[in-house]
């Protein structure tokens, strides 16, 4: 993920978001989680998330991502990039 220019733009669209919900919510953001992140990509692994998916089981998307959106909007704060990746995984998780 992290050798995609495309990918990084998406996730940095949605940490982004992520740190105008948590300001929202009153909680400090630091932009080394994205660093933290990009160190994690570059071990052989993959992410819980796909693991559920594989072997078609709920994720935890509505736990992130799907929390993010929902704090958004009770903060009237758009976050387009969650609402999709949301909204992609439980499609996914159905089929």
């Amino acid at each position: 993920m992290g050798s995609s220019e495309e990918c990084l733009k998406i996730i940095n669209s949605l940490i982004q978001e992520f740190e105008q919900v948590a300001k929202g919510e009153g909680v400090s953001f630091s932009y080394l989680l994205l660093d933290k992140l990009k160190d994690n990509w570059q071990m052989p692994h993959h992410p819980s998330m796909w693991y559920d998916l594989q072997n078609k089981k709920r994720t935890e998307i509505d736990a992130i991502n799907g929390a993010i959106s929902k704090l958004g909007k009770k903060h009237n704060i758009a976050t387009p990039c969650n609402d999709m990746i949301t909204s992609l995984i439980r499609i996914i998780e159905k089929n």
